[in-house]
Formats: structure tokens, C-alpha cells, sequence
């Protein structure tokens, strides 16, 4: 293999690992980075959709201290009195105030209002007994009264119904005093409407499960095993467009769990790539620049001059002219070979000279 080949092969296998390298930084440190930020973004977004869900919580309790620290009600579920009933329950407006069921019960446990409403209209219904059973026995820790300041709120999960936000206000008087005179409860069912709601003013393909649902498992919606994070929030990601941020809510008894995935478009990391793309591009031109400028230069350097010494001493091989001089000009180690070469070509041309001399002075003898 000629020396030349040999030269333009190692430029080429270096210009290989310099690229490999180059592409395994911009890797770990580029996209790795955009990746985190990837991520932080979309913890945000789940962090701002937690927030919306304690926002509304907030809101019906604020609305429930309205109407629990209030004279009326506290006589009310001291008297049972109907005026109150018929001037305050009945026309209650229950989807102006985005309120699904109401239920005052008194000191003695006894359920006085358990009522919600018909989809889309303010016309009361008796609340269905199953969520009164399974959530507001005498028992039940969203009764339990420890003192003024008591509230219990977060998520109720009944079979054969939606997840429920809800908030549990002791009754007091209007100045806050006791004794309290039992609870006064507001709850919100998450219903599919309310979830497409929420999809759309998030702007987010959501998924939301509970994990009372028939078929449900840990990876439903997104998946319990792959949510880790300390805060109940983690992001997955699914393939090279799509990543999948997951939210976990325990219910108010801290067994249950409803899980809130959204979808998002990897915008971040799609940007990420492209701008690789761009930058190994103008590398890749960068470096063949740099490596046929270096070739070029080794050409007309080194590998010319070889070539043209090489040529010359052949022809001095095949003519036996040892008076011919090789080019030597120059200053470095190729034009030290030349010199070397023509004292050669002398010194031989010397004893050629000396020896034609001899056999001279021998044939006059």
C-alpha cells in the first residue's frame, strides 16, 4: 500500500473518531441536557394541574365556611326548620357554584340534607345511598370533630361513581363559637364532562383513573409502578414524540389512589435533535474541509516531492547515468535525502570515474 493511501486512510479514521466523539458529547451533554429541561417543564405542567385540583377543593371549602359559620344553618341543624330548607336548599344553584351534592348532618348524626342535582340543572335529587354509606357513617373520619377550626377535605372514591372532591365544614354560629352542631358537606363529582373540561382548558390529552374502577391496574393511566417521584408526579417517555407525565392523588383515606396522566408532544427534545442534526452537519462539513485542505497540503508537502525523488532515482536505476543530480531543494528532511542521494550518485560516479581510469592506464601497458 502506498504511502499516500496509507495517509489518506488514517485522516479518514481519525475524521471517523473525531465525528464519534463529537456526536457522543453533543449526546450526553445537549440532548441530556434539553432532556431534564424536557422534563422540569412538564413536571410543571402536572404541578400546575395538581394545583387546580387543590384550587377547586379550596373553592367548595371556601364556599362550604359560607354557609357551615352561618346562624341560619346552625339553627337549622339545631331546629330542622323548613323555611330554612325551602329558602336556601331547594334553590340552591347547584351548577352555577359547579356544586354536585350537599349534605348537612347534625351533632346527633342525623343526615337532615344529603341532595344533589340533575345533569345540567339546579332540580334536587336525594344523593344516592350508596356514597352516604360508604362515606358518612356516624363513624366516618370526614365527621370527626376536633374543634372550631376542624375541615376535612381531598378525594372520595365510591363504587359506581365518579371521584368526588369534597370538603367537610363543622356548623358553627356566625362568629365561629360552638358548641358546633354536626357537618355541612359540598362535593364535586369528576365527571366525564367535568374531565373533558379540564383536557381542554389544560390544553392536554388527559387520562384520569381511579383505582376502584372495574379493569383497573397499576399501570392504568399511566401507570403507579412507573410514578416515583416524591411529590406523586413523574414523566415518562414513551418514544421519540410523545412522553407521558403522571400525577398521583391518594384519596382522603390514603388508600385509594386517583392517577391523572396527560400526553405531551416532545417539542423540547424534537427542537433538541434538530439542532443536532444542524450542528453535526456543518462538523461533518467542517472536518472534510479540514481533512482534504490537510491532504492537500501533505500532497503538495510531502508525498509530491516523494513521488518526483522517487521517479528520479528509479531513472538513475534503469540508466546507469550516475552524473544525474535528484532535485534537492529545500530545507528539511526530504531535501536531506536528496543531498544524501547525490553524494551517493557522486561517491559512485567517483569510483566509476577511478576505475575507467585503471582499466585504461592497464590496457596501455
Amino acid at each position: 500500500m502506498s504511502i499516500r493511501m496509507k495517509t489518506i486512510l488514517i485522516l479518514v479514521g481519525t475524521a471517523l473518531v473525531l465525528l464519534a466523539g463529537l456526536y457522543i458529547v453533543l449526546t450526553i451533554l445537549i440532548l441530556d441536557g434539553f432532556n431534564r429541561v424536557e422534563k422540569s417543564d412538564a413536571h410543571k405542567t402536572m404541578e400546575r394541574l395538581k394545583e387546580t385540583f387543590e384550587t377547586q377543593t379550596e373553592e367548595m371549602c371556601s364556599l362550604g365556611h359560607d354557609w357551615a359559620i352561618w346562624d341560619d344553618t346552625y339553627i337549622f341543624a339545631e331546629k330542622n326548620n323548613q323555611d330554612y330548607f325551602e329558602a336556601n336548599i331547594a334553590s340552591f344553584q347547584f351548577v352555577e357554584v359547579n356544586v354536585d351534592f350537599l349534605i348537612i348532618i347534625n351533632d346527633k348524626n342525623k343526615q337532615l340534607v344529603s341532595v344533589t342535582h340533575k345533569e345540567n340543572e339546579n332540580t334536587i335529587i336525594p344523593l344516592p345511598s350508596a356514597i352516604l354509606d360508604a362515606h358518612f357513617k356516624p363513624t366516618s373520619e370526614v365527621l370527626t370533630y376536633h374543634d372550631e377550626k376542624t375541615k376535612h377535605s381531598g378525594i372520595l372514591l365510591t363504587d359506581g361513581f365518579p371521584p368526588a372532591l369534597f370538603c367537610s365544614i363543622p356548623i358553627l354560629t356566625s362568629t365561629a363559637q360552638g358548641p358546633y352542631h354536626g357537618f355541612l358537606v359540598f362535593g364535586r363529582f369528576l365527571s366525564p364532562a367535568r374531565k373533558a373540561a379540564l383536557a381542554e382548558k389544560s390544553k392536554l390529552t388527559l387520562t384520569i383513573t381511579a383505582s376502584n374502577e372495574p379493569g383497573f391496574s397499576k399501570t392504568a393511566g399511566g401507570g403507579v409502578e412507573e410514578t416515583k417521584g416524591l411529590d406523586g408526579i413523574d414523566v415518562v417517555p414513551i418514544n421519540d414524540d410523545t412522553l407521558k407525565a403522571n400525577v398521583v392523588f391518594k384519596d382522603f383515606y390514603g388508600k385509594g389512589e386517583l392517577i391523572v396522566s396527560a400526553l405531551m408532544p416532545r417539542t423540547i427534545n424534537k427542537q433538541a435533535r434538530t439542532s443536532m442534526t444542524y450542528i453535526l452537519i456543518v462538523l461533518i462539513i467542517m472536518v472534510i474541509f479540514f481533512m482534504l485542505s490537510l491532504i492537500v497540503l501533505i500532497e503538495k508537502i510531502v508525498l509530491n516531492r516523494l513521488s518526483k525523488l522517487s521517479k528520479q532515482v528509479s531513472r538513475i536505476s534503469e540508466t546507469f547515468d550516475f552524473s544525474t543530480r535528484v532535485d534537492a531543494t529545500g530545507v528539511d528532511e526530504i531535501s536531506a535525502l536528496g543531498d544524501a542521494i547525490n553524494g551517493l550518485m557522486a561517491a559512485v560516479e567517483q569510483v566509476n570515474y577511478i576505475s575507467e581510469e585503471e582499466k585504461k592506464n592497464e590496457t596501455k601497458e
